[in-house]
């Protein structure tokens, strides 16, 4: 095992055929920030051995394999599962995405933020610029206004991965049923459930080449993450009706 330090916060990175920047995108994390790298390959093609090959290589960077793809979520839980085993005397882990959305300094200010509030839940939260899709923007809006009208709970972006998930959250997501985009939104409802707090700061809003290299598909993922309201709905009439 990895030698442990009471302030481990491991850097959790779902990476699926990455694009070509990744390599130096972690290479940049590494240098910047004196905190382990965990990088789960979720069943990427085989062209994209090699890059996951020379990752494995650097100092504190681990690289995981699922076989085949499985989603971001279900590359989180592993990430966490790996993480709790590998590092228990952490407080949480950083998530963050590998197609370059998040930049070095942001993840810095993550982790600034989580040691002032290390049981709270935190969202890296971007502005819409202008090229921003509109779907994209509809969404954010769409599940924002939910989270208010059910729980009075307001936050800005709900689809944003960059965060830091405190550990007791982290170990209740392992067991979520959602395995894709719709993870991150079950995270927040799992979150209001324990009474975690969630705090948001802001973060620079990176669109590369037109967010060609993003996995995420509008139409497809949208309504797997709606799909996450109507999950909770069911179990809150469930819990009222039985009560």
């Amino acid at each position: 095992m990895k030698p442990t330090t009471p302030r481990a916060t491991p850097i959790i990175i779902p990476a699926y055929n990455p694009p070509p920047l990744f390599e130096g995108y972690v290479r940049s994390l590494r240098r910047s920030i004196a905190q382990p790298i965990l990088v789960i390959n979720d069943g990427s093609d085989a062209a994209y051995t090699s890059v996951f090959r020379v990752l494995s290589g650097i100092a504190s960077v681990t690289v995981l394999h699922h076989p085949k793809n499985l989603g971001k979520g279900a590359a989180l839980k592993t990430g966490f599962g790996h993480a709790a085993l590998e590092w228990p005397e952490s407080g949480g882990y950083v998530t963050a995405d590998a197609d370059g959305q998040h930049h070095v300094g942001d993840i810095q200010a993550c982790i600034r933020e989580a040691i002032r509030a290390p049981q709270a839940l935190i969202i890296g939260a971007r502005a819409r610029p202008h090229d921003m899709p509109k779907q994209n923007h509809f969404g954010r809006r769409t599940a924002s206004a939910f989270l208010s009208v059910l729980y009075g709970v307001r936050i800005q972006d709900t689809q944003s991965g960059l965060r830091y998930v405190p550990k007791a959250l982290a170990a209740r997501m392992v067991s979520s049923p959602f395995d894709r985009y719709d993870f991150e939104m079950d995270m927040i409802f799992r979150a209001i459930s324990l009474k975690a707090p969630i705090r948001e700061f802001p973060i620079r809003t990176i669109y590369l080449e037109g967010n060609r290299h993003s996995k995420y598909r509008v139409v497809r993922d949208t309504m797997r993450v709606t799909s996450v309201y109507f999950y909770h709905l069911r179990h809150i009439f469930r819990r009222r009706v039985t009560s």
